[in-house]
């Protein structure tokens, strides 16, 4: 047999077992359907293993893509009566989830070798493939302890909501990023702005059933060209962080008049600081630039947008109890870090979680990340 062409060096003698039984575990299998987009091939000693995990997200994102397609077509022809997500609504219904992944159990997905040797994803190799062997079913599992969903996030304030915050920063088209967004609504979540969000946790105003606030860090240009249209088109309110000024200094950021349209739209535009400034770092050593980034730059946004900024974001999620005191004293009424969760407390409003997310990665991707927290559209969450 001719050696594989392959980057990668092929499994030892023996292994085959052992590479088999790690790539048909459940949790690996479910991180590869979601963060896949096409197909997924492994080269082991005996050929080529056509591992089609992600076919079904594949198939989904194409009708993220229809949708969209579609709901504009209407708008269209609707002469702008409607907006593109009243259309949407119209055409999915609010709270529809698509379905996201099949029974992986059920797929036998084969492919021959040139040794005539047949790999089943749920079979494994097989001696005979002109007589199939069908699988066995396992013995039933036993039970495990139920755990909270966000185990990987710290522990819940007291008396916490869960009100998820995506954060972005890139990203690169606009159909890409509306693809995304088109999956999300269809999913039933309701999008708010950072100040509708926090009236909710304050008990001011009912939240949503599926609350979700989007916001784009450090004021990057290809958010007003990529991401800002789609929102615009589907009435959808975020929140961007940006940077006064910082244009300026580097290529890539937006300048003056494009913050300013965006903010005159109706989007929330707040404080990232001046210089992107770790301030806890920068406070052992200058205090007194601590005070501009966090005040300087608030005063130059609002002279600028003619509003009164209400939030900040900590760049590099950095802060500290210092640091929360000096925002609330510049007259912040909240701020968000990068720490990972869902879960929010009007007792600690300067330090609201976010999930790091991108502009690029298909629905299936985010909803992966809110299921892992416990914030998916269809999960029972035991509190």
């Amino acid at each position: 047999m001719k050696s594989s062409r392959n980057a990668h060096p092929l499994p030892k003698q023996g292994s085959t077992k052992e590479l088999q039984e790690e790539i048909l575990q459940p949790d690996f299998i479910a991180l590869m359907a979601a963060q896949a987009g096409g197909f997924t091939s492994c080269k082991l000693q005996s050929g080529v293993v056509c591992l089609m995990l992600s076919k079904a997200l594949e198939n989904q994102q194409r009708a993220f893509y229809e949708m969209a397609r579609i709901s504009k077509e209407q708008v269209r022809q609707e002469k702008g009566t409607s907006t593109r997500r009243e259309v949407l609504r119209r055409l999915c219904g609010a709270a529809v989830a698509m379905p996201l992944l099949p029974s992986f159990s059920a797929l036998a997905i084969t492919e021959s070798d040139e040794t005539g040797s047949v790999f089943g994803l749920s079979t494994g190799y097989q001696d005979a493939p002109e007589a199939p062997v069908e699988s066995p079913s396992p013995p039933p599992a036993a039970p495990i302890p139920w755990q909270p969903p966000y185990r990987y996030e710290p522990p819940p304030p007291e008396n916490s909501k869960i009100l998820p915050i995506l954060m972005y920063h890139r990203a690169t088209v606009p159909a890409v990023f509306e693809a995304q967004l088109v999956g999300m609504l269809t999913a039933g979540y309701s999008p708010l702005s950072l100040h509708g969000a926090l009236k909710g946790l304050l008990g001011e105003e009912q939240l949503p059933n599926l609350p979700i606030v989007l916001t784009f860090d450090d004021g990057w240009e290809i958010q007003y060209d990529a991401v800002f249209p789609v929102l615009k088109q589907y009435k959808v309110p975020a929140t961007f962080f940006v940077m006064p000024g910082f244009h300026e200094l580097q290529e890539g950021y937006m300048d003056w008049d494009k913050i300013i349209e965006i903010s005159d739209f109706g989007m929330e535009v707040e404080s990232h600081t001046i210089n992107h400034a770790d301030l806890p770092r920068l406070a052992r050593t200058d205090w007194g630039a601590v005070l501009a980034e966090v005040v300087i730059s608030k005063q130059l946004l609002e002279e600028r947008l003619g509003k009164t900024l209400r939030y900040f974001d900590y760049p590099l999620g950095r802060q500290d109890e210092e640091i929360q005191q000096l925002v609330q004293d510049a007259g912040y009424e909240a701020a968000v870090i990068i720490g990972p969760g869902v879960h929010q407390s009007a007792e600690t409003p300067y330090a609201l979680r976010r999930i790091r997310v991108e502009a690029w990665e298909p629905w299936t991707s985010v909803e992966h990340q809110l299921n892992w927290y416990g914030a998916g559209p269809d999960q029972l969450i035991q509190e």
